[in-house]
């Protein structure tokens, strides 16, 4: 056993580092020669690492010692204990010390590990929810801080992350849920795959109502329409992506899904009557409220932008072309009375009108 006791010390001399090279020779081989430690062990050598990174303040020692706790780290089969131990350790190495420590800040190994994160919450999931809520409680203030390195892999992983299906923000608990919506706020882009898969976690109801506002909330002050303003000539939300991405939640279906619905067998439509000609999909009254709870905040977005007349001639010619397209050249009579009537309608009381009212 090593133990190693430096406290009160401000600085290690030329004339120290002589007599701490073996030390650190044994800390790096015990750590990275393959072995499985204890966790009595493994907590003292992480102990001393700690120590000897803080007072050497060597960007050197500090990346040879943290490469040796790294391959530790990334050692398979592990027990949950020792890998919850070695997680803390680099986790609160970044929390607590990058910020006084520039060697610390600067360390390669650090950042490789940082940027590894995302991967490893991808890879995880729901199999050990307490060790994603670890990895979630280092990725939220990395990202906060504008960490390049996790930023850039979280940006990489980010479609895996909010998949609608198998992604962690709908596979772990509301806690970690509610933290995966406040990370987008740090994400540096928004593609339109990654808007696409956000717009079905808002529609599938494996979030809550109020999550899934947060999230739209979130979508809404990134983009340039609600006046964010970035030192990036990269907006992080362009124009189009985000129209398409809140109208393809006010439908509350992706296009797949609609395509899925209109070839589904006819045994599940409510049948056509005289009062409606629309033969339609029954939804539960959940479902339902789920989904009203959205578009009003959806309409709520709309409704904030710049130019509200410019908006509302937006909903206008995407319900239009939205009508035209359902209706073809075979469109029924009741489809094109629809259309003259909401013209009509929209034309007559837009002034007076809420967003919300016009959806």
């Amino acid at each position: 056993m090593v133990t190693l006791s430096l406290r009160g010390q401000d600085h290690v001399g030329a004339e120290d580092a002589d007599w701490l090279g073996p030390i650190r020779v044994f800390i790096r081989e015990t750590l990275s020669n393959g072995g499985k430690l204890s966790l009595k062990h493994l907590a003292a050598l992480l102990e001393v690492v700690w120590r000897m990174i803080v007072t050497q303040r060597s960007r050197v020692v500090t990346d040879d010692l943290l490469q040796a706790v790294f391959v530790q780290y990334q050692q398979r089969n592990l027990a949950v204990s020792i890998r919850t131990l070695l997680l803390r350790f680099f986790s609160q190495l970044y929390i607590q010390e990058h910020q006084n420590h520039p060697h610390i800040a600067r360390s390669r190994i650090l950042a490789r590990w940082l940027a590894s994160l995302p991967v490893q919450l991808v890879q995880l999931g729901s199999r050990n929810p307490q060790l994603s809520a670890q990895l979630l409680e280092t990725i939220h203030p990395a990202a906060a801080r504008g960490n390049k390195d996790l930023l850039q892999s979280l940006q990489k992983n980010a479609c895996s992350i909010y998949d609608p299906q198998e992604g962690c923000v709908v596979v772990l608990p509301v806690e970690s849920q509610k933290t995966l919506v406040q990370i987008l706020h740090f994400l540096p882009a928004f593609p339109a795959e990654l808007l696409a898969c956000l717009s079905q976690v808002c529609n599938t109801g494996r979030v809550s109502a109020s999550l899934a506002t947060m999230l739209l909330r979130t979508v809404h002050l990134r983009s340039p329409l609600s006046g964010w303003s970035s030192s990036s000539q990269d907006v992080p939300v362009k124009d189009v992506d985000y129209l398409s991405f809140f109208f393809t939640t006010l439908t509350g279906f992706s296009s797949e899904m609609l395509r899925a619905l209109q070839d589904t067998d006819e045994d599940g439509l409510l049948p056509s009557s005289t009062l409606s000609p629309l033969s339609v999909f029954a939804t539960t009254l959940e479902q339902f409220l789920h989904h009203w709870d959205i578009v009003e905040e959806v309409c709520h977005c709309l409704d904030t932008l710049g130019s509200r007349a410019q908006c509302f001639d937006v909903i206008q010619n995407a319900i239009i072309k939205n009508l035209h397209f359902y209706g073809g050249e075979t469109r029924e009579q009741w489809l094109t009375d629809l259309l003259y009537c909401y013209s009509v309608t929209l034309s007559g009381h837009r002034a007076n009108m809420g967003m919300r009212d016009i959806y």
